[in-house]
Formats: C-alpha cells, structure tokens, sequence
C-alpha cells in the first residue's frame, strides 16, 4: 500500500513540477539577445514535458481512483484535472489566469508531495 502511494505522489510531483516549469516560462521575461536561446531552451523543455506530462497524469489519476481514500490524493487529481481543463480552455480564459492556475496547482501539488514524502510517510505503516 505505501509502495503504491509513493508511486502516486511520485507521480503527481512529477506533474506538478512540470506544470509549474511550463508556467514559469510563460510569466518570465527573457532579456534581449538571449531570445533564441531561451526559444531554443523552452522547445526542449515543452518537448520533454508534452512527453512524459500525459503519461504520468495518467498514472498518477490511476493511482487516485485506486488509492480514493487517501485525501490529498483526491485533491491532487481534481487539482490536475483543473490544470488540464484550464490548458484546453485556454481560449476561453486569458493567458494570465492559466499561468496563475498552473503556479497554484503546481505549488500545491508539489507541496503535497514534498509533505508526503517528508512527513506523512512515516506515520503510515
């Protein structure tokens, strides 16, 4: 059980980590001359994260679905399933409030997991 769990917050930290990687380099400004490279840089970035973000998502969802009892898990996956709303309607809302849901679902689901990992692990048997 506690095996499946650290799975779970691996999982979600991962995401987490990515989306707040993505936010960042939405809201950060990149000084002249440093545009190609920082264009170059973010390609490879965006690339890794559209990679692997939709697969550990879906673990980690799995692990929510599975693991229901365990709450911050929950929070997590409605937490994500946010993000990913707010990324499809992305038209719908403005730029900034996307970066701004993807800062907040980023810190807390890192947040979550670093607790996890720090500290409620060690309490369950």
């Amino acid at each position: 059980m506690r095996q499946q769990r650290d799975r779970a917050y691996a999982a979600y930290a991962i995401f987490a980590a990515s989306v707040l990687v993505m936010s960042l380099m939405n809201v950060t400004p990149v000084p002249e001359g440093f545009q190609d490279i920082a264009n170059m840089l973010g390609e490879i970035v965006r690339g890794t994260i559209f990679l692997v973000g939709p697969i550990v998502l879906v673990v980690a969802l799995v692990y929510s679905i599975k693991l229901w009892r365990d709450r911050s898990l929950v929070f997590l996956g409605v937490c994500a399933l946010v993000m990913v709303g707010a990324v499809i309607a992305e038209a719908a809302l403005s730029r900034s409030a996307v970066n701004a849901i993807g800062l907040i679902c980023g810190a807390l689901g890192l947040a979550l997991s670093a607790r996890w990992f720090l500290v409620a692990r060690r309490a369950v048997a």
